[in-house]
């Protein structure tokens, strides 16, 4: 489903519940408006696509995929069993709790943050990568955070299959400054495996 609008919450909190598989996709392309104490909670195992802008106190990712494609003002939780991805543009602190996802990208691509990043010391960021071909290198998604990063967790990566070239580096995440370090480095289920992960 599609929907546009103007959405105003003041100081309330809605939650939003998409769908019980996680074949449900709702886009919002609209406006949303909240004061510092109001809470967007979004539930249900499938997709909720944010192509609008707006501001808000609190989102919450209990469930499913809260993919961003634009700009959002607001503090971002995501909870286990919640998988925060995209391309776009938060403003505002992002926590991931224990058992929780970030996944910056569509694809490849990157996942801005002008705010701080705190990754909970079992939280999963799942990283993709992309194999060269004769129109681009190959390449990782990246999180580009505009603050300090706190790092824990697992570090998942997606490789594609192709060719990839021997020993090569990739920018994953970017913060100033970047505090700890991931727990572990593994390749994801269903991975093309490229060797040893070093992580610097």
């Amino acid at each position: 489903s599609t929907s546009s609008g103007f959405v105003t919450l003041g100081s309330q909190h809605l939650i939003f519940d998409n769908g019980t598989t996680a074949f449900s996709r709702s886009v919002f392309s609209g406006t949303v408006s909240g004061t510092g104490a109001s809470v967007f909670e979004k539930t249900g195992l499938g997709t909720f696509i944010f192509k609008g802008m707006g501001t808000l106190g609190t989102t919450t990712i209990d469930q499913g995929i809260f993919l961003m494609s634009s700009i959002l003002s607001s503090a971002f939780r995501v909870q286990s069993g919640g998988v925060l991805a995209g391309t776009g543009q938060i403003n505002g602190a992002v926590t991931v709790q224990n058992g929780g996802i970030i996944k910056p990208g569509n694809l490849v691509g990157t996942l801005h943050i002008a705010g701080s990043l705190h990754l909970a010391g079992s939280s999963n960021t799942l990283i993709a990568l992309r194999p060269e071909t004769s129109s681009h290198s190959s390449s990782a998604s990246l999180i580009d955070v505009q603050g300090t990063a706190n790092l824990g967790g697992n570090l998942l990566l997606f490789a594609s299959p192709g060719f990839y070239p021997d020993n090569s580096a990739y920018t994953i995440l970017q913060a100033t400054p970047v505090l700890g370090t991931f727990g572990s480095a593994a390749y994801a289920p269903g991975s093309h495996n490229l060797g040893a992960i070093n992580v610097l």
